[in-house]
């Protein structure tokens, strides 16, 4: 039986250059920056999940101030997933940060952070 290559879907064609795409990428750029730019593709994905949430956040919360009806659960959804996003690409960027440590400490046993 012969063996077909699966090709992958075809991405939509998206203008980049609307004012959500460019808030997007600089959401994108600082939550990077933030958690010092050197993160693994699985949490590149995570921060641009979080990027496209707190897209739609700013998006929420600027309808609320307008005076528009705005549904709470879903404002509330969105910062709890990007909350808990940040907090799992955070504890691993933490973890992957080296700390100097001086002969005196690590002889001490004192180069745990």
């Amino acid at each position: 039986m012969p063996t077909t290559k699966q090709l992958p879907a075809p991405r939509p064609r998206v203008d980049g250059r609307s004012s959500a795409a460019r808030r997007y990428r600089k959401l994108v750029s600082a939550f990077s920056r933030d958690l010092g730019n050197d993160l693994s593709e699985a949490d590149r994905t995570l921060v641009q999940s979080a990027a496209m949430a707190g897209l739609r956040i700013e998006t929420l919360r600027a309808q609320l101030l307008s005076g528009a009806a705005v549904d709470d659960d879903q404002l509330t959804r969105l910062l709890n997933a990007t909350t808990r996003i940040f907090t799992v690409v955070a504890g691993k960027s933490r973890k992957r940060v080296k700390r100097d440590v001086s002969l005196d400490e690590y002889l001490a046993g004192e180069d745990a952070p």
